[in-house]
């Protein structure tokens, strides 16, 4: 829609919990997208193109007291089998910014260490409203990954995730983190801030699945550009 001086009006939509095929529907011209029905549904659509965007998303088991060693062959597994998006199987290079730790300066001082509930020791987290993290633990536990063995996923309201993560008070927890990073160690402190124990002696982390998004076009709608970190730039 147009201004006075001729500028567009760019009205930014949330699905939520809806279903992003209706916004296909009532005419958006750009959709960000990870939803396969909705792509789907769009190549079956005249008049919209569907483009992958950059890998951006880093899915990541986290422990409190360590994490079981994740083979390629198992990332590759999950990543084919286990979500339902986009997805392939991460590197375990070290060439990533979280392998950075202890090469890092100004991180937060080593944390004091969870209690570790008997009910809770054996509880592989994911925010509840994280589709492809709840499609991750589930398929960890379901497989008995080793080290994993009689460990239940557990949803965590969205709401308390951020807390419950801070606290350290489960054992497991799977998060997406950013795949890249122009400065490493302040993605170190960042994530250090979310989960403080990570400094502690014993925490671990295994990256799982890389994953990244689409974006549904309408012919004719306004041009855009992806910044080396996979945001999106309309024109």
């Amino acid at each position: 829609t147009p201004l006075r001086g001729g500028q567009p009006v760019l009205v930014l939509r949330s699905s939520g919990a809806g279903d992003a095929r209706d916004l296909l529907d009532a005419g958006v011209d750009l959709l960000v997208t990870d939803d396969p029905a909705a792509l789907s549904y769009a190549a079956d659509r005249p008049g919209t193109t569907a483009t992958p965007l950059p890998w951006d998303r880093t899915y990541v088991l986290l422990g409190v007291a360590g994490v079981p060693g994740i083979s390629d062959v198992q990332r590759v597994g999950l990543a084919r089998d286990a979500v339902r998006v986009a997805a392939r199987p991460a590197t375990a290079a070290p060439q990533f910014w979280w392998f950075a730790f202890e090469s890092c300066r100004g991180a937060p001082p080593p944390f004091a260490g969870s209690s570790l509930s008997g009910s809770s020791r054996g509880s592989l987290a994911y925010a509840d409203d994280d589709r492809p993290a709840r499609d991750l633990a589930e398929r960890l536990v379901a497989l008995g990954t080793v080290g994993l063995v009689s460990t239940r996923a557990l949803g965590v309201p969205a709401s308390d995730f951020a807390v419950a993560l801070a606290a350290g008070g489960l054992s497991h927890y799977v998060v997406s983190l950013p795949r890249a990073a122009l400065d490493p160690c302040a993605e170190v402190r960042r994530l250090l801030l979310r989960a403080p124990w990570l400094a502690a002696a014993g925490a671990g982390l295994e990256p799982l699945v890389d994953t990244r998004r689409h974006v549904i076009v309408r012919r004719g709608a306004a041009a855009f550009t992806v910044d080396w970190d996979g945001i999106l730039r309309v024109r």
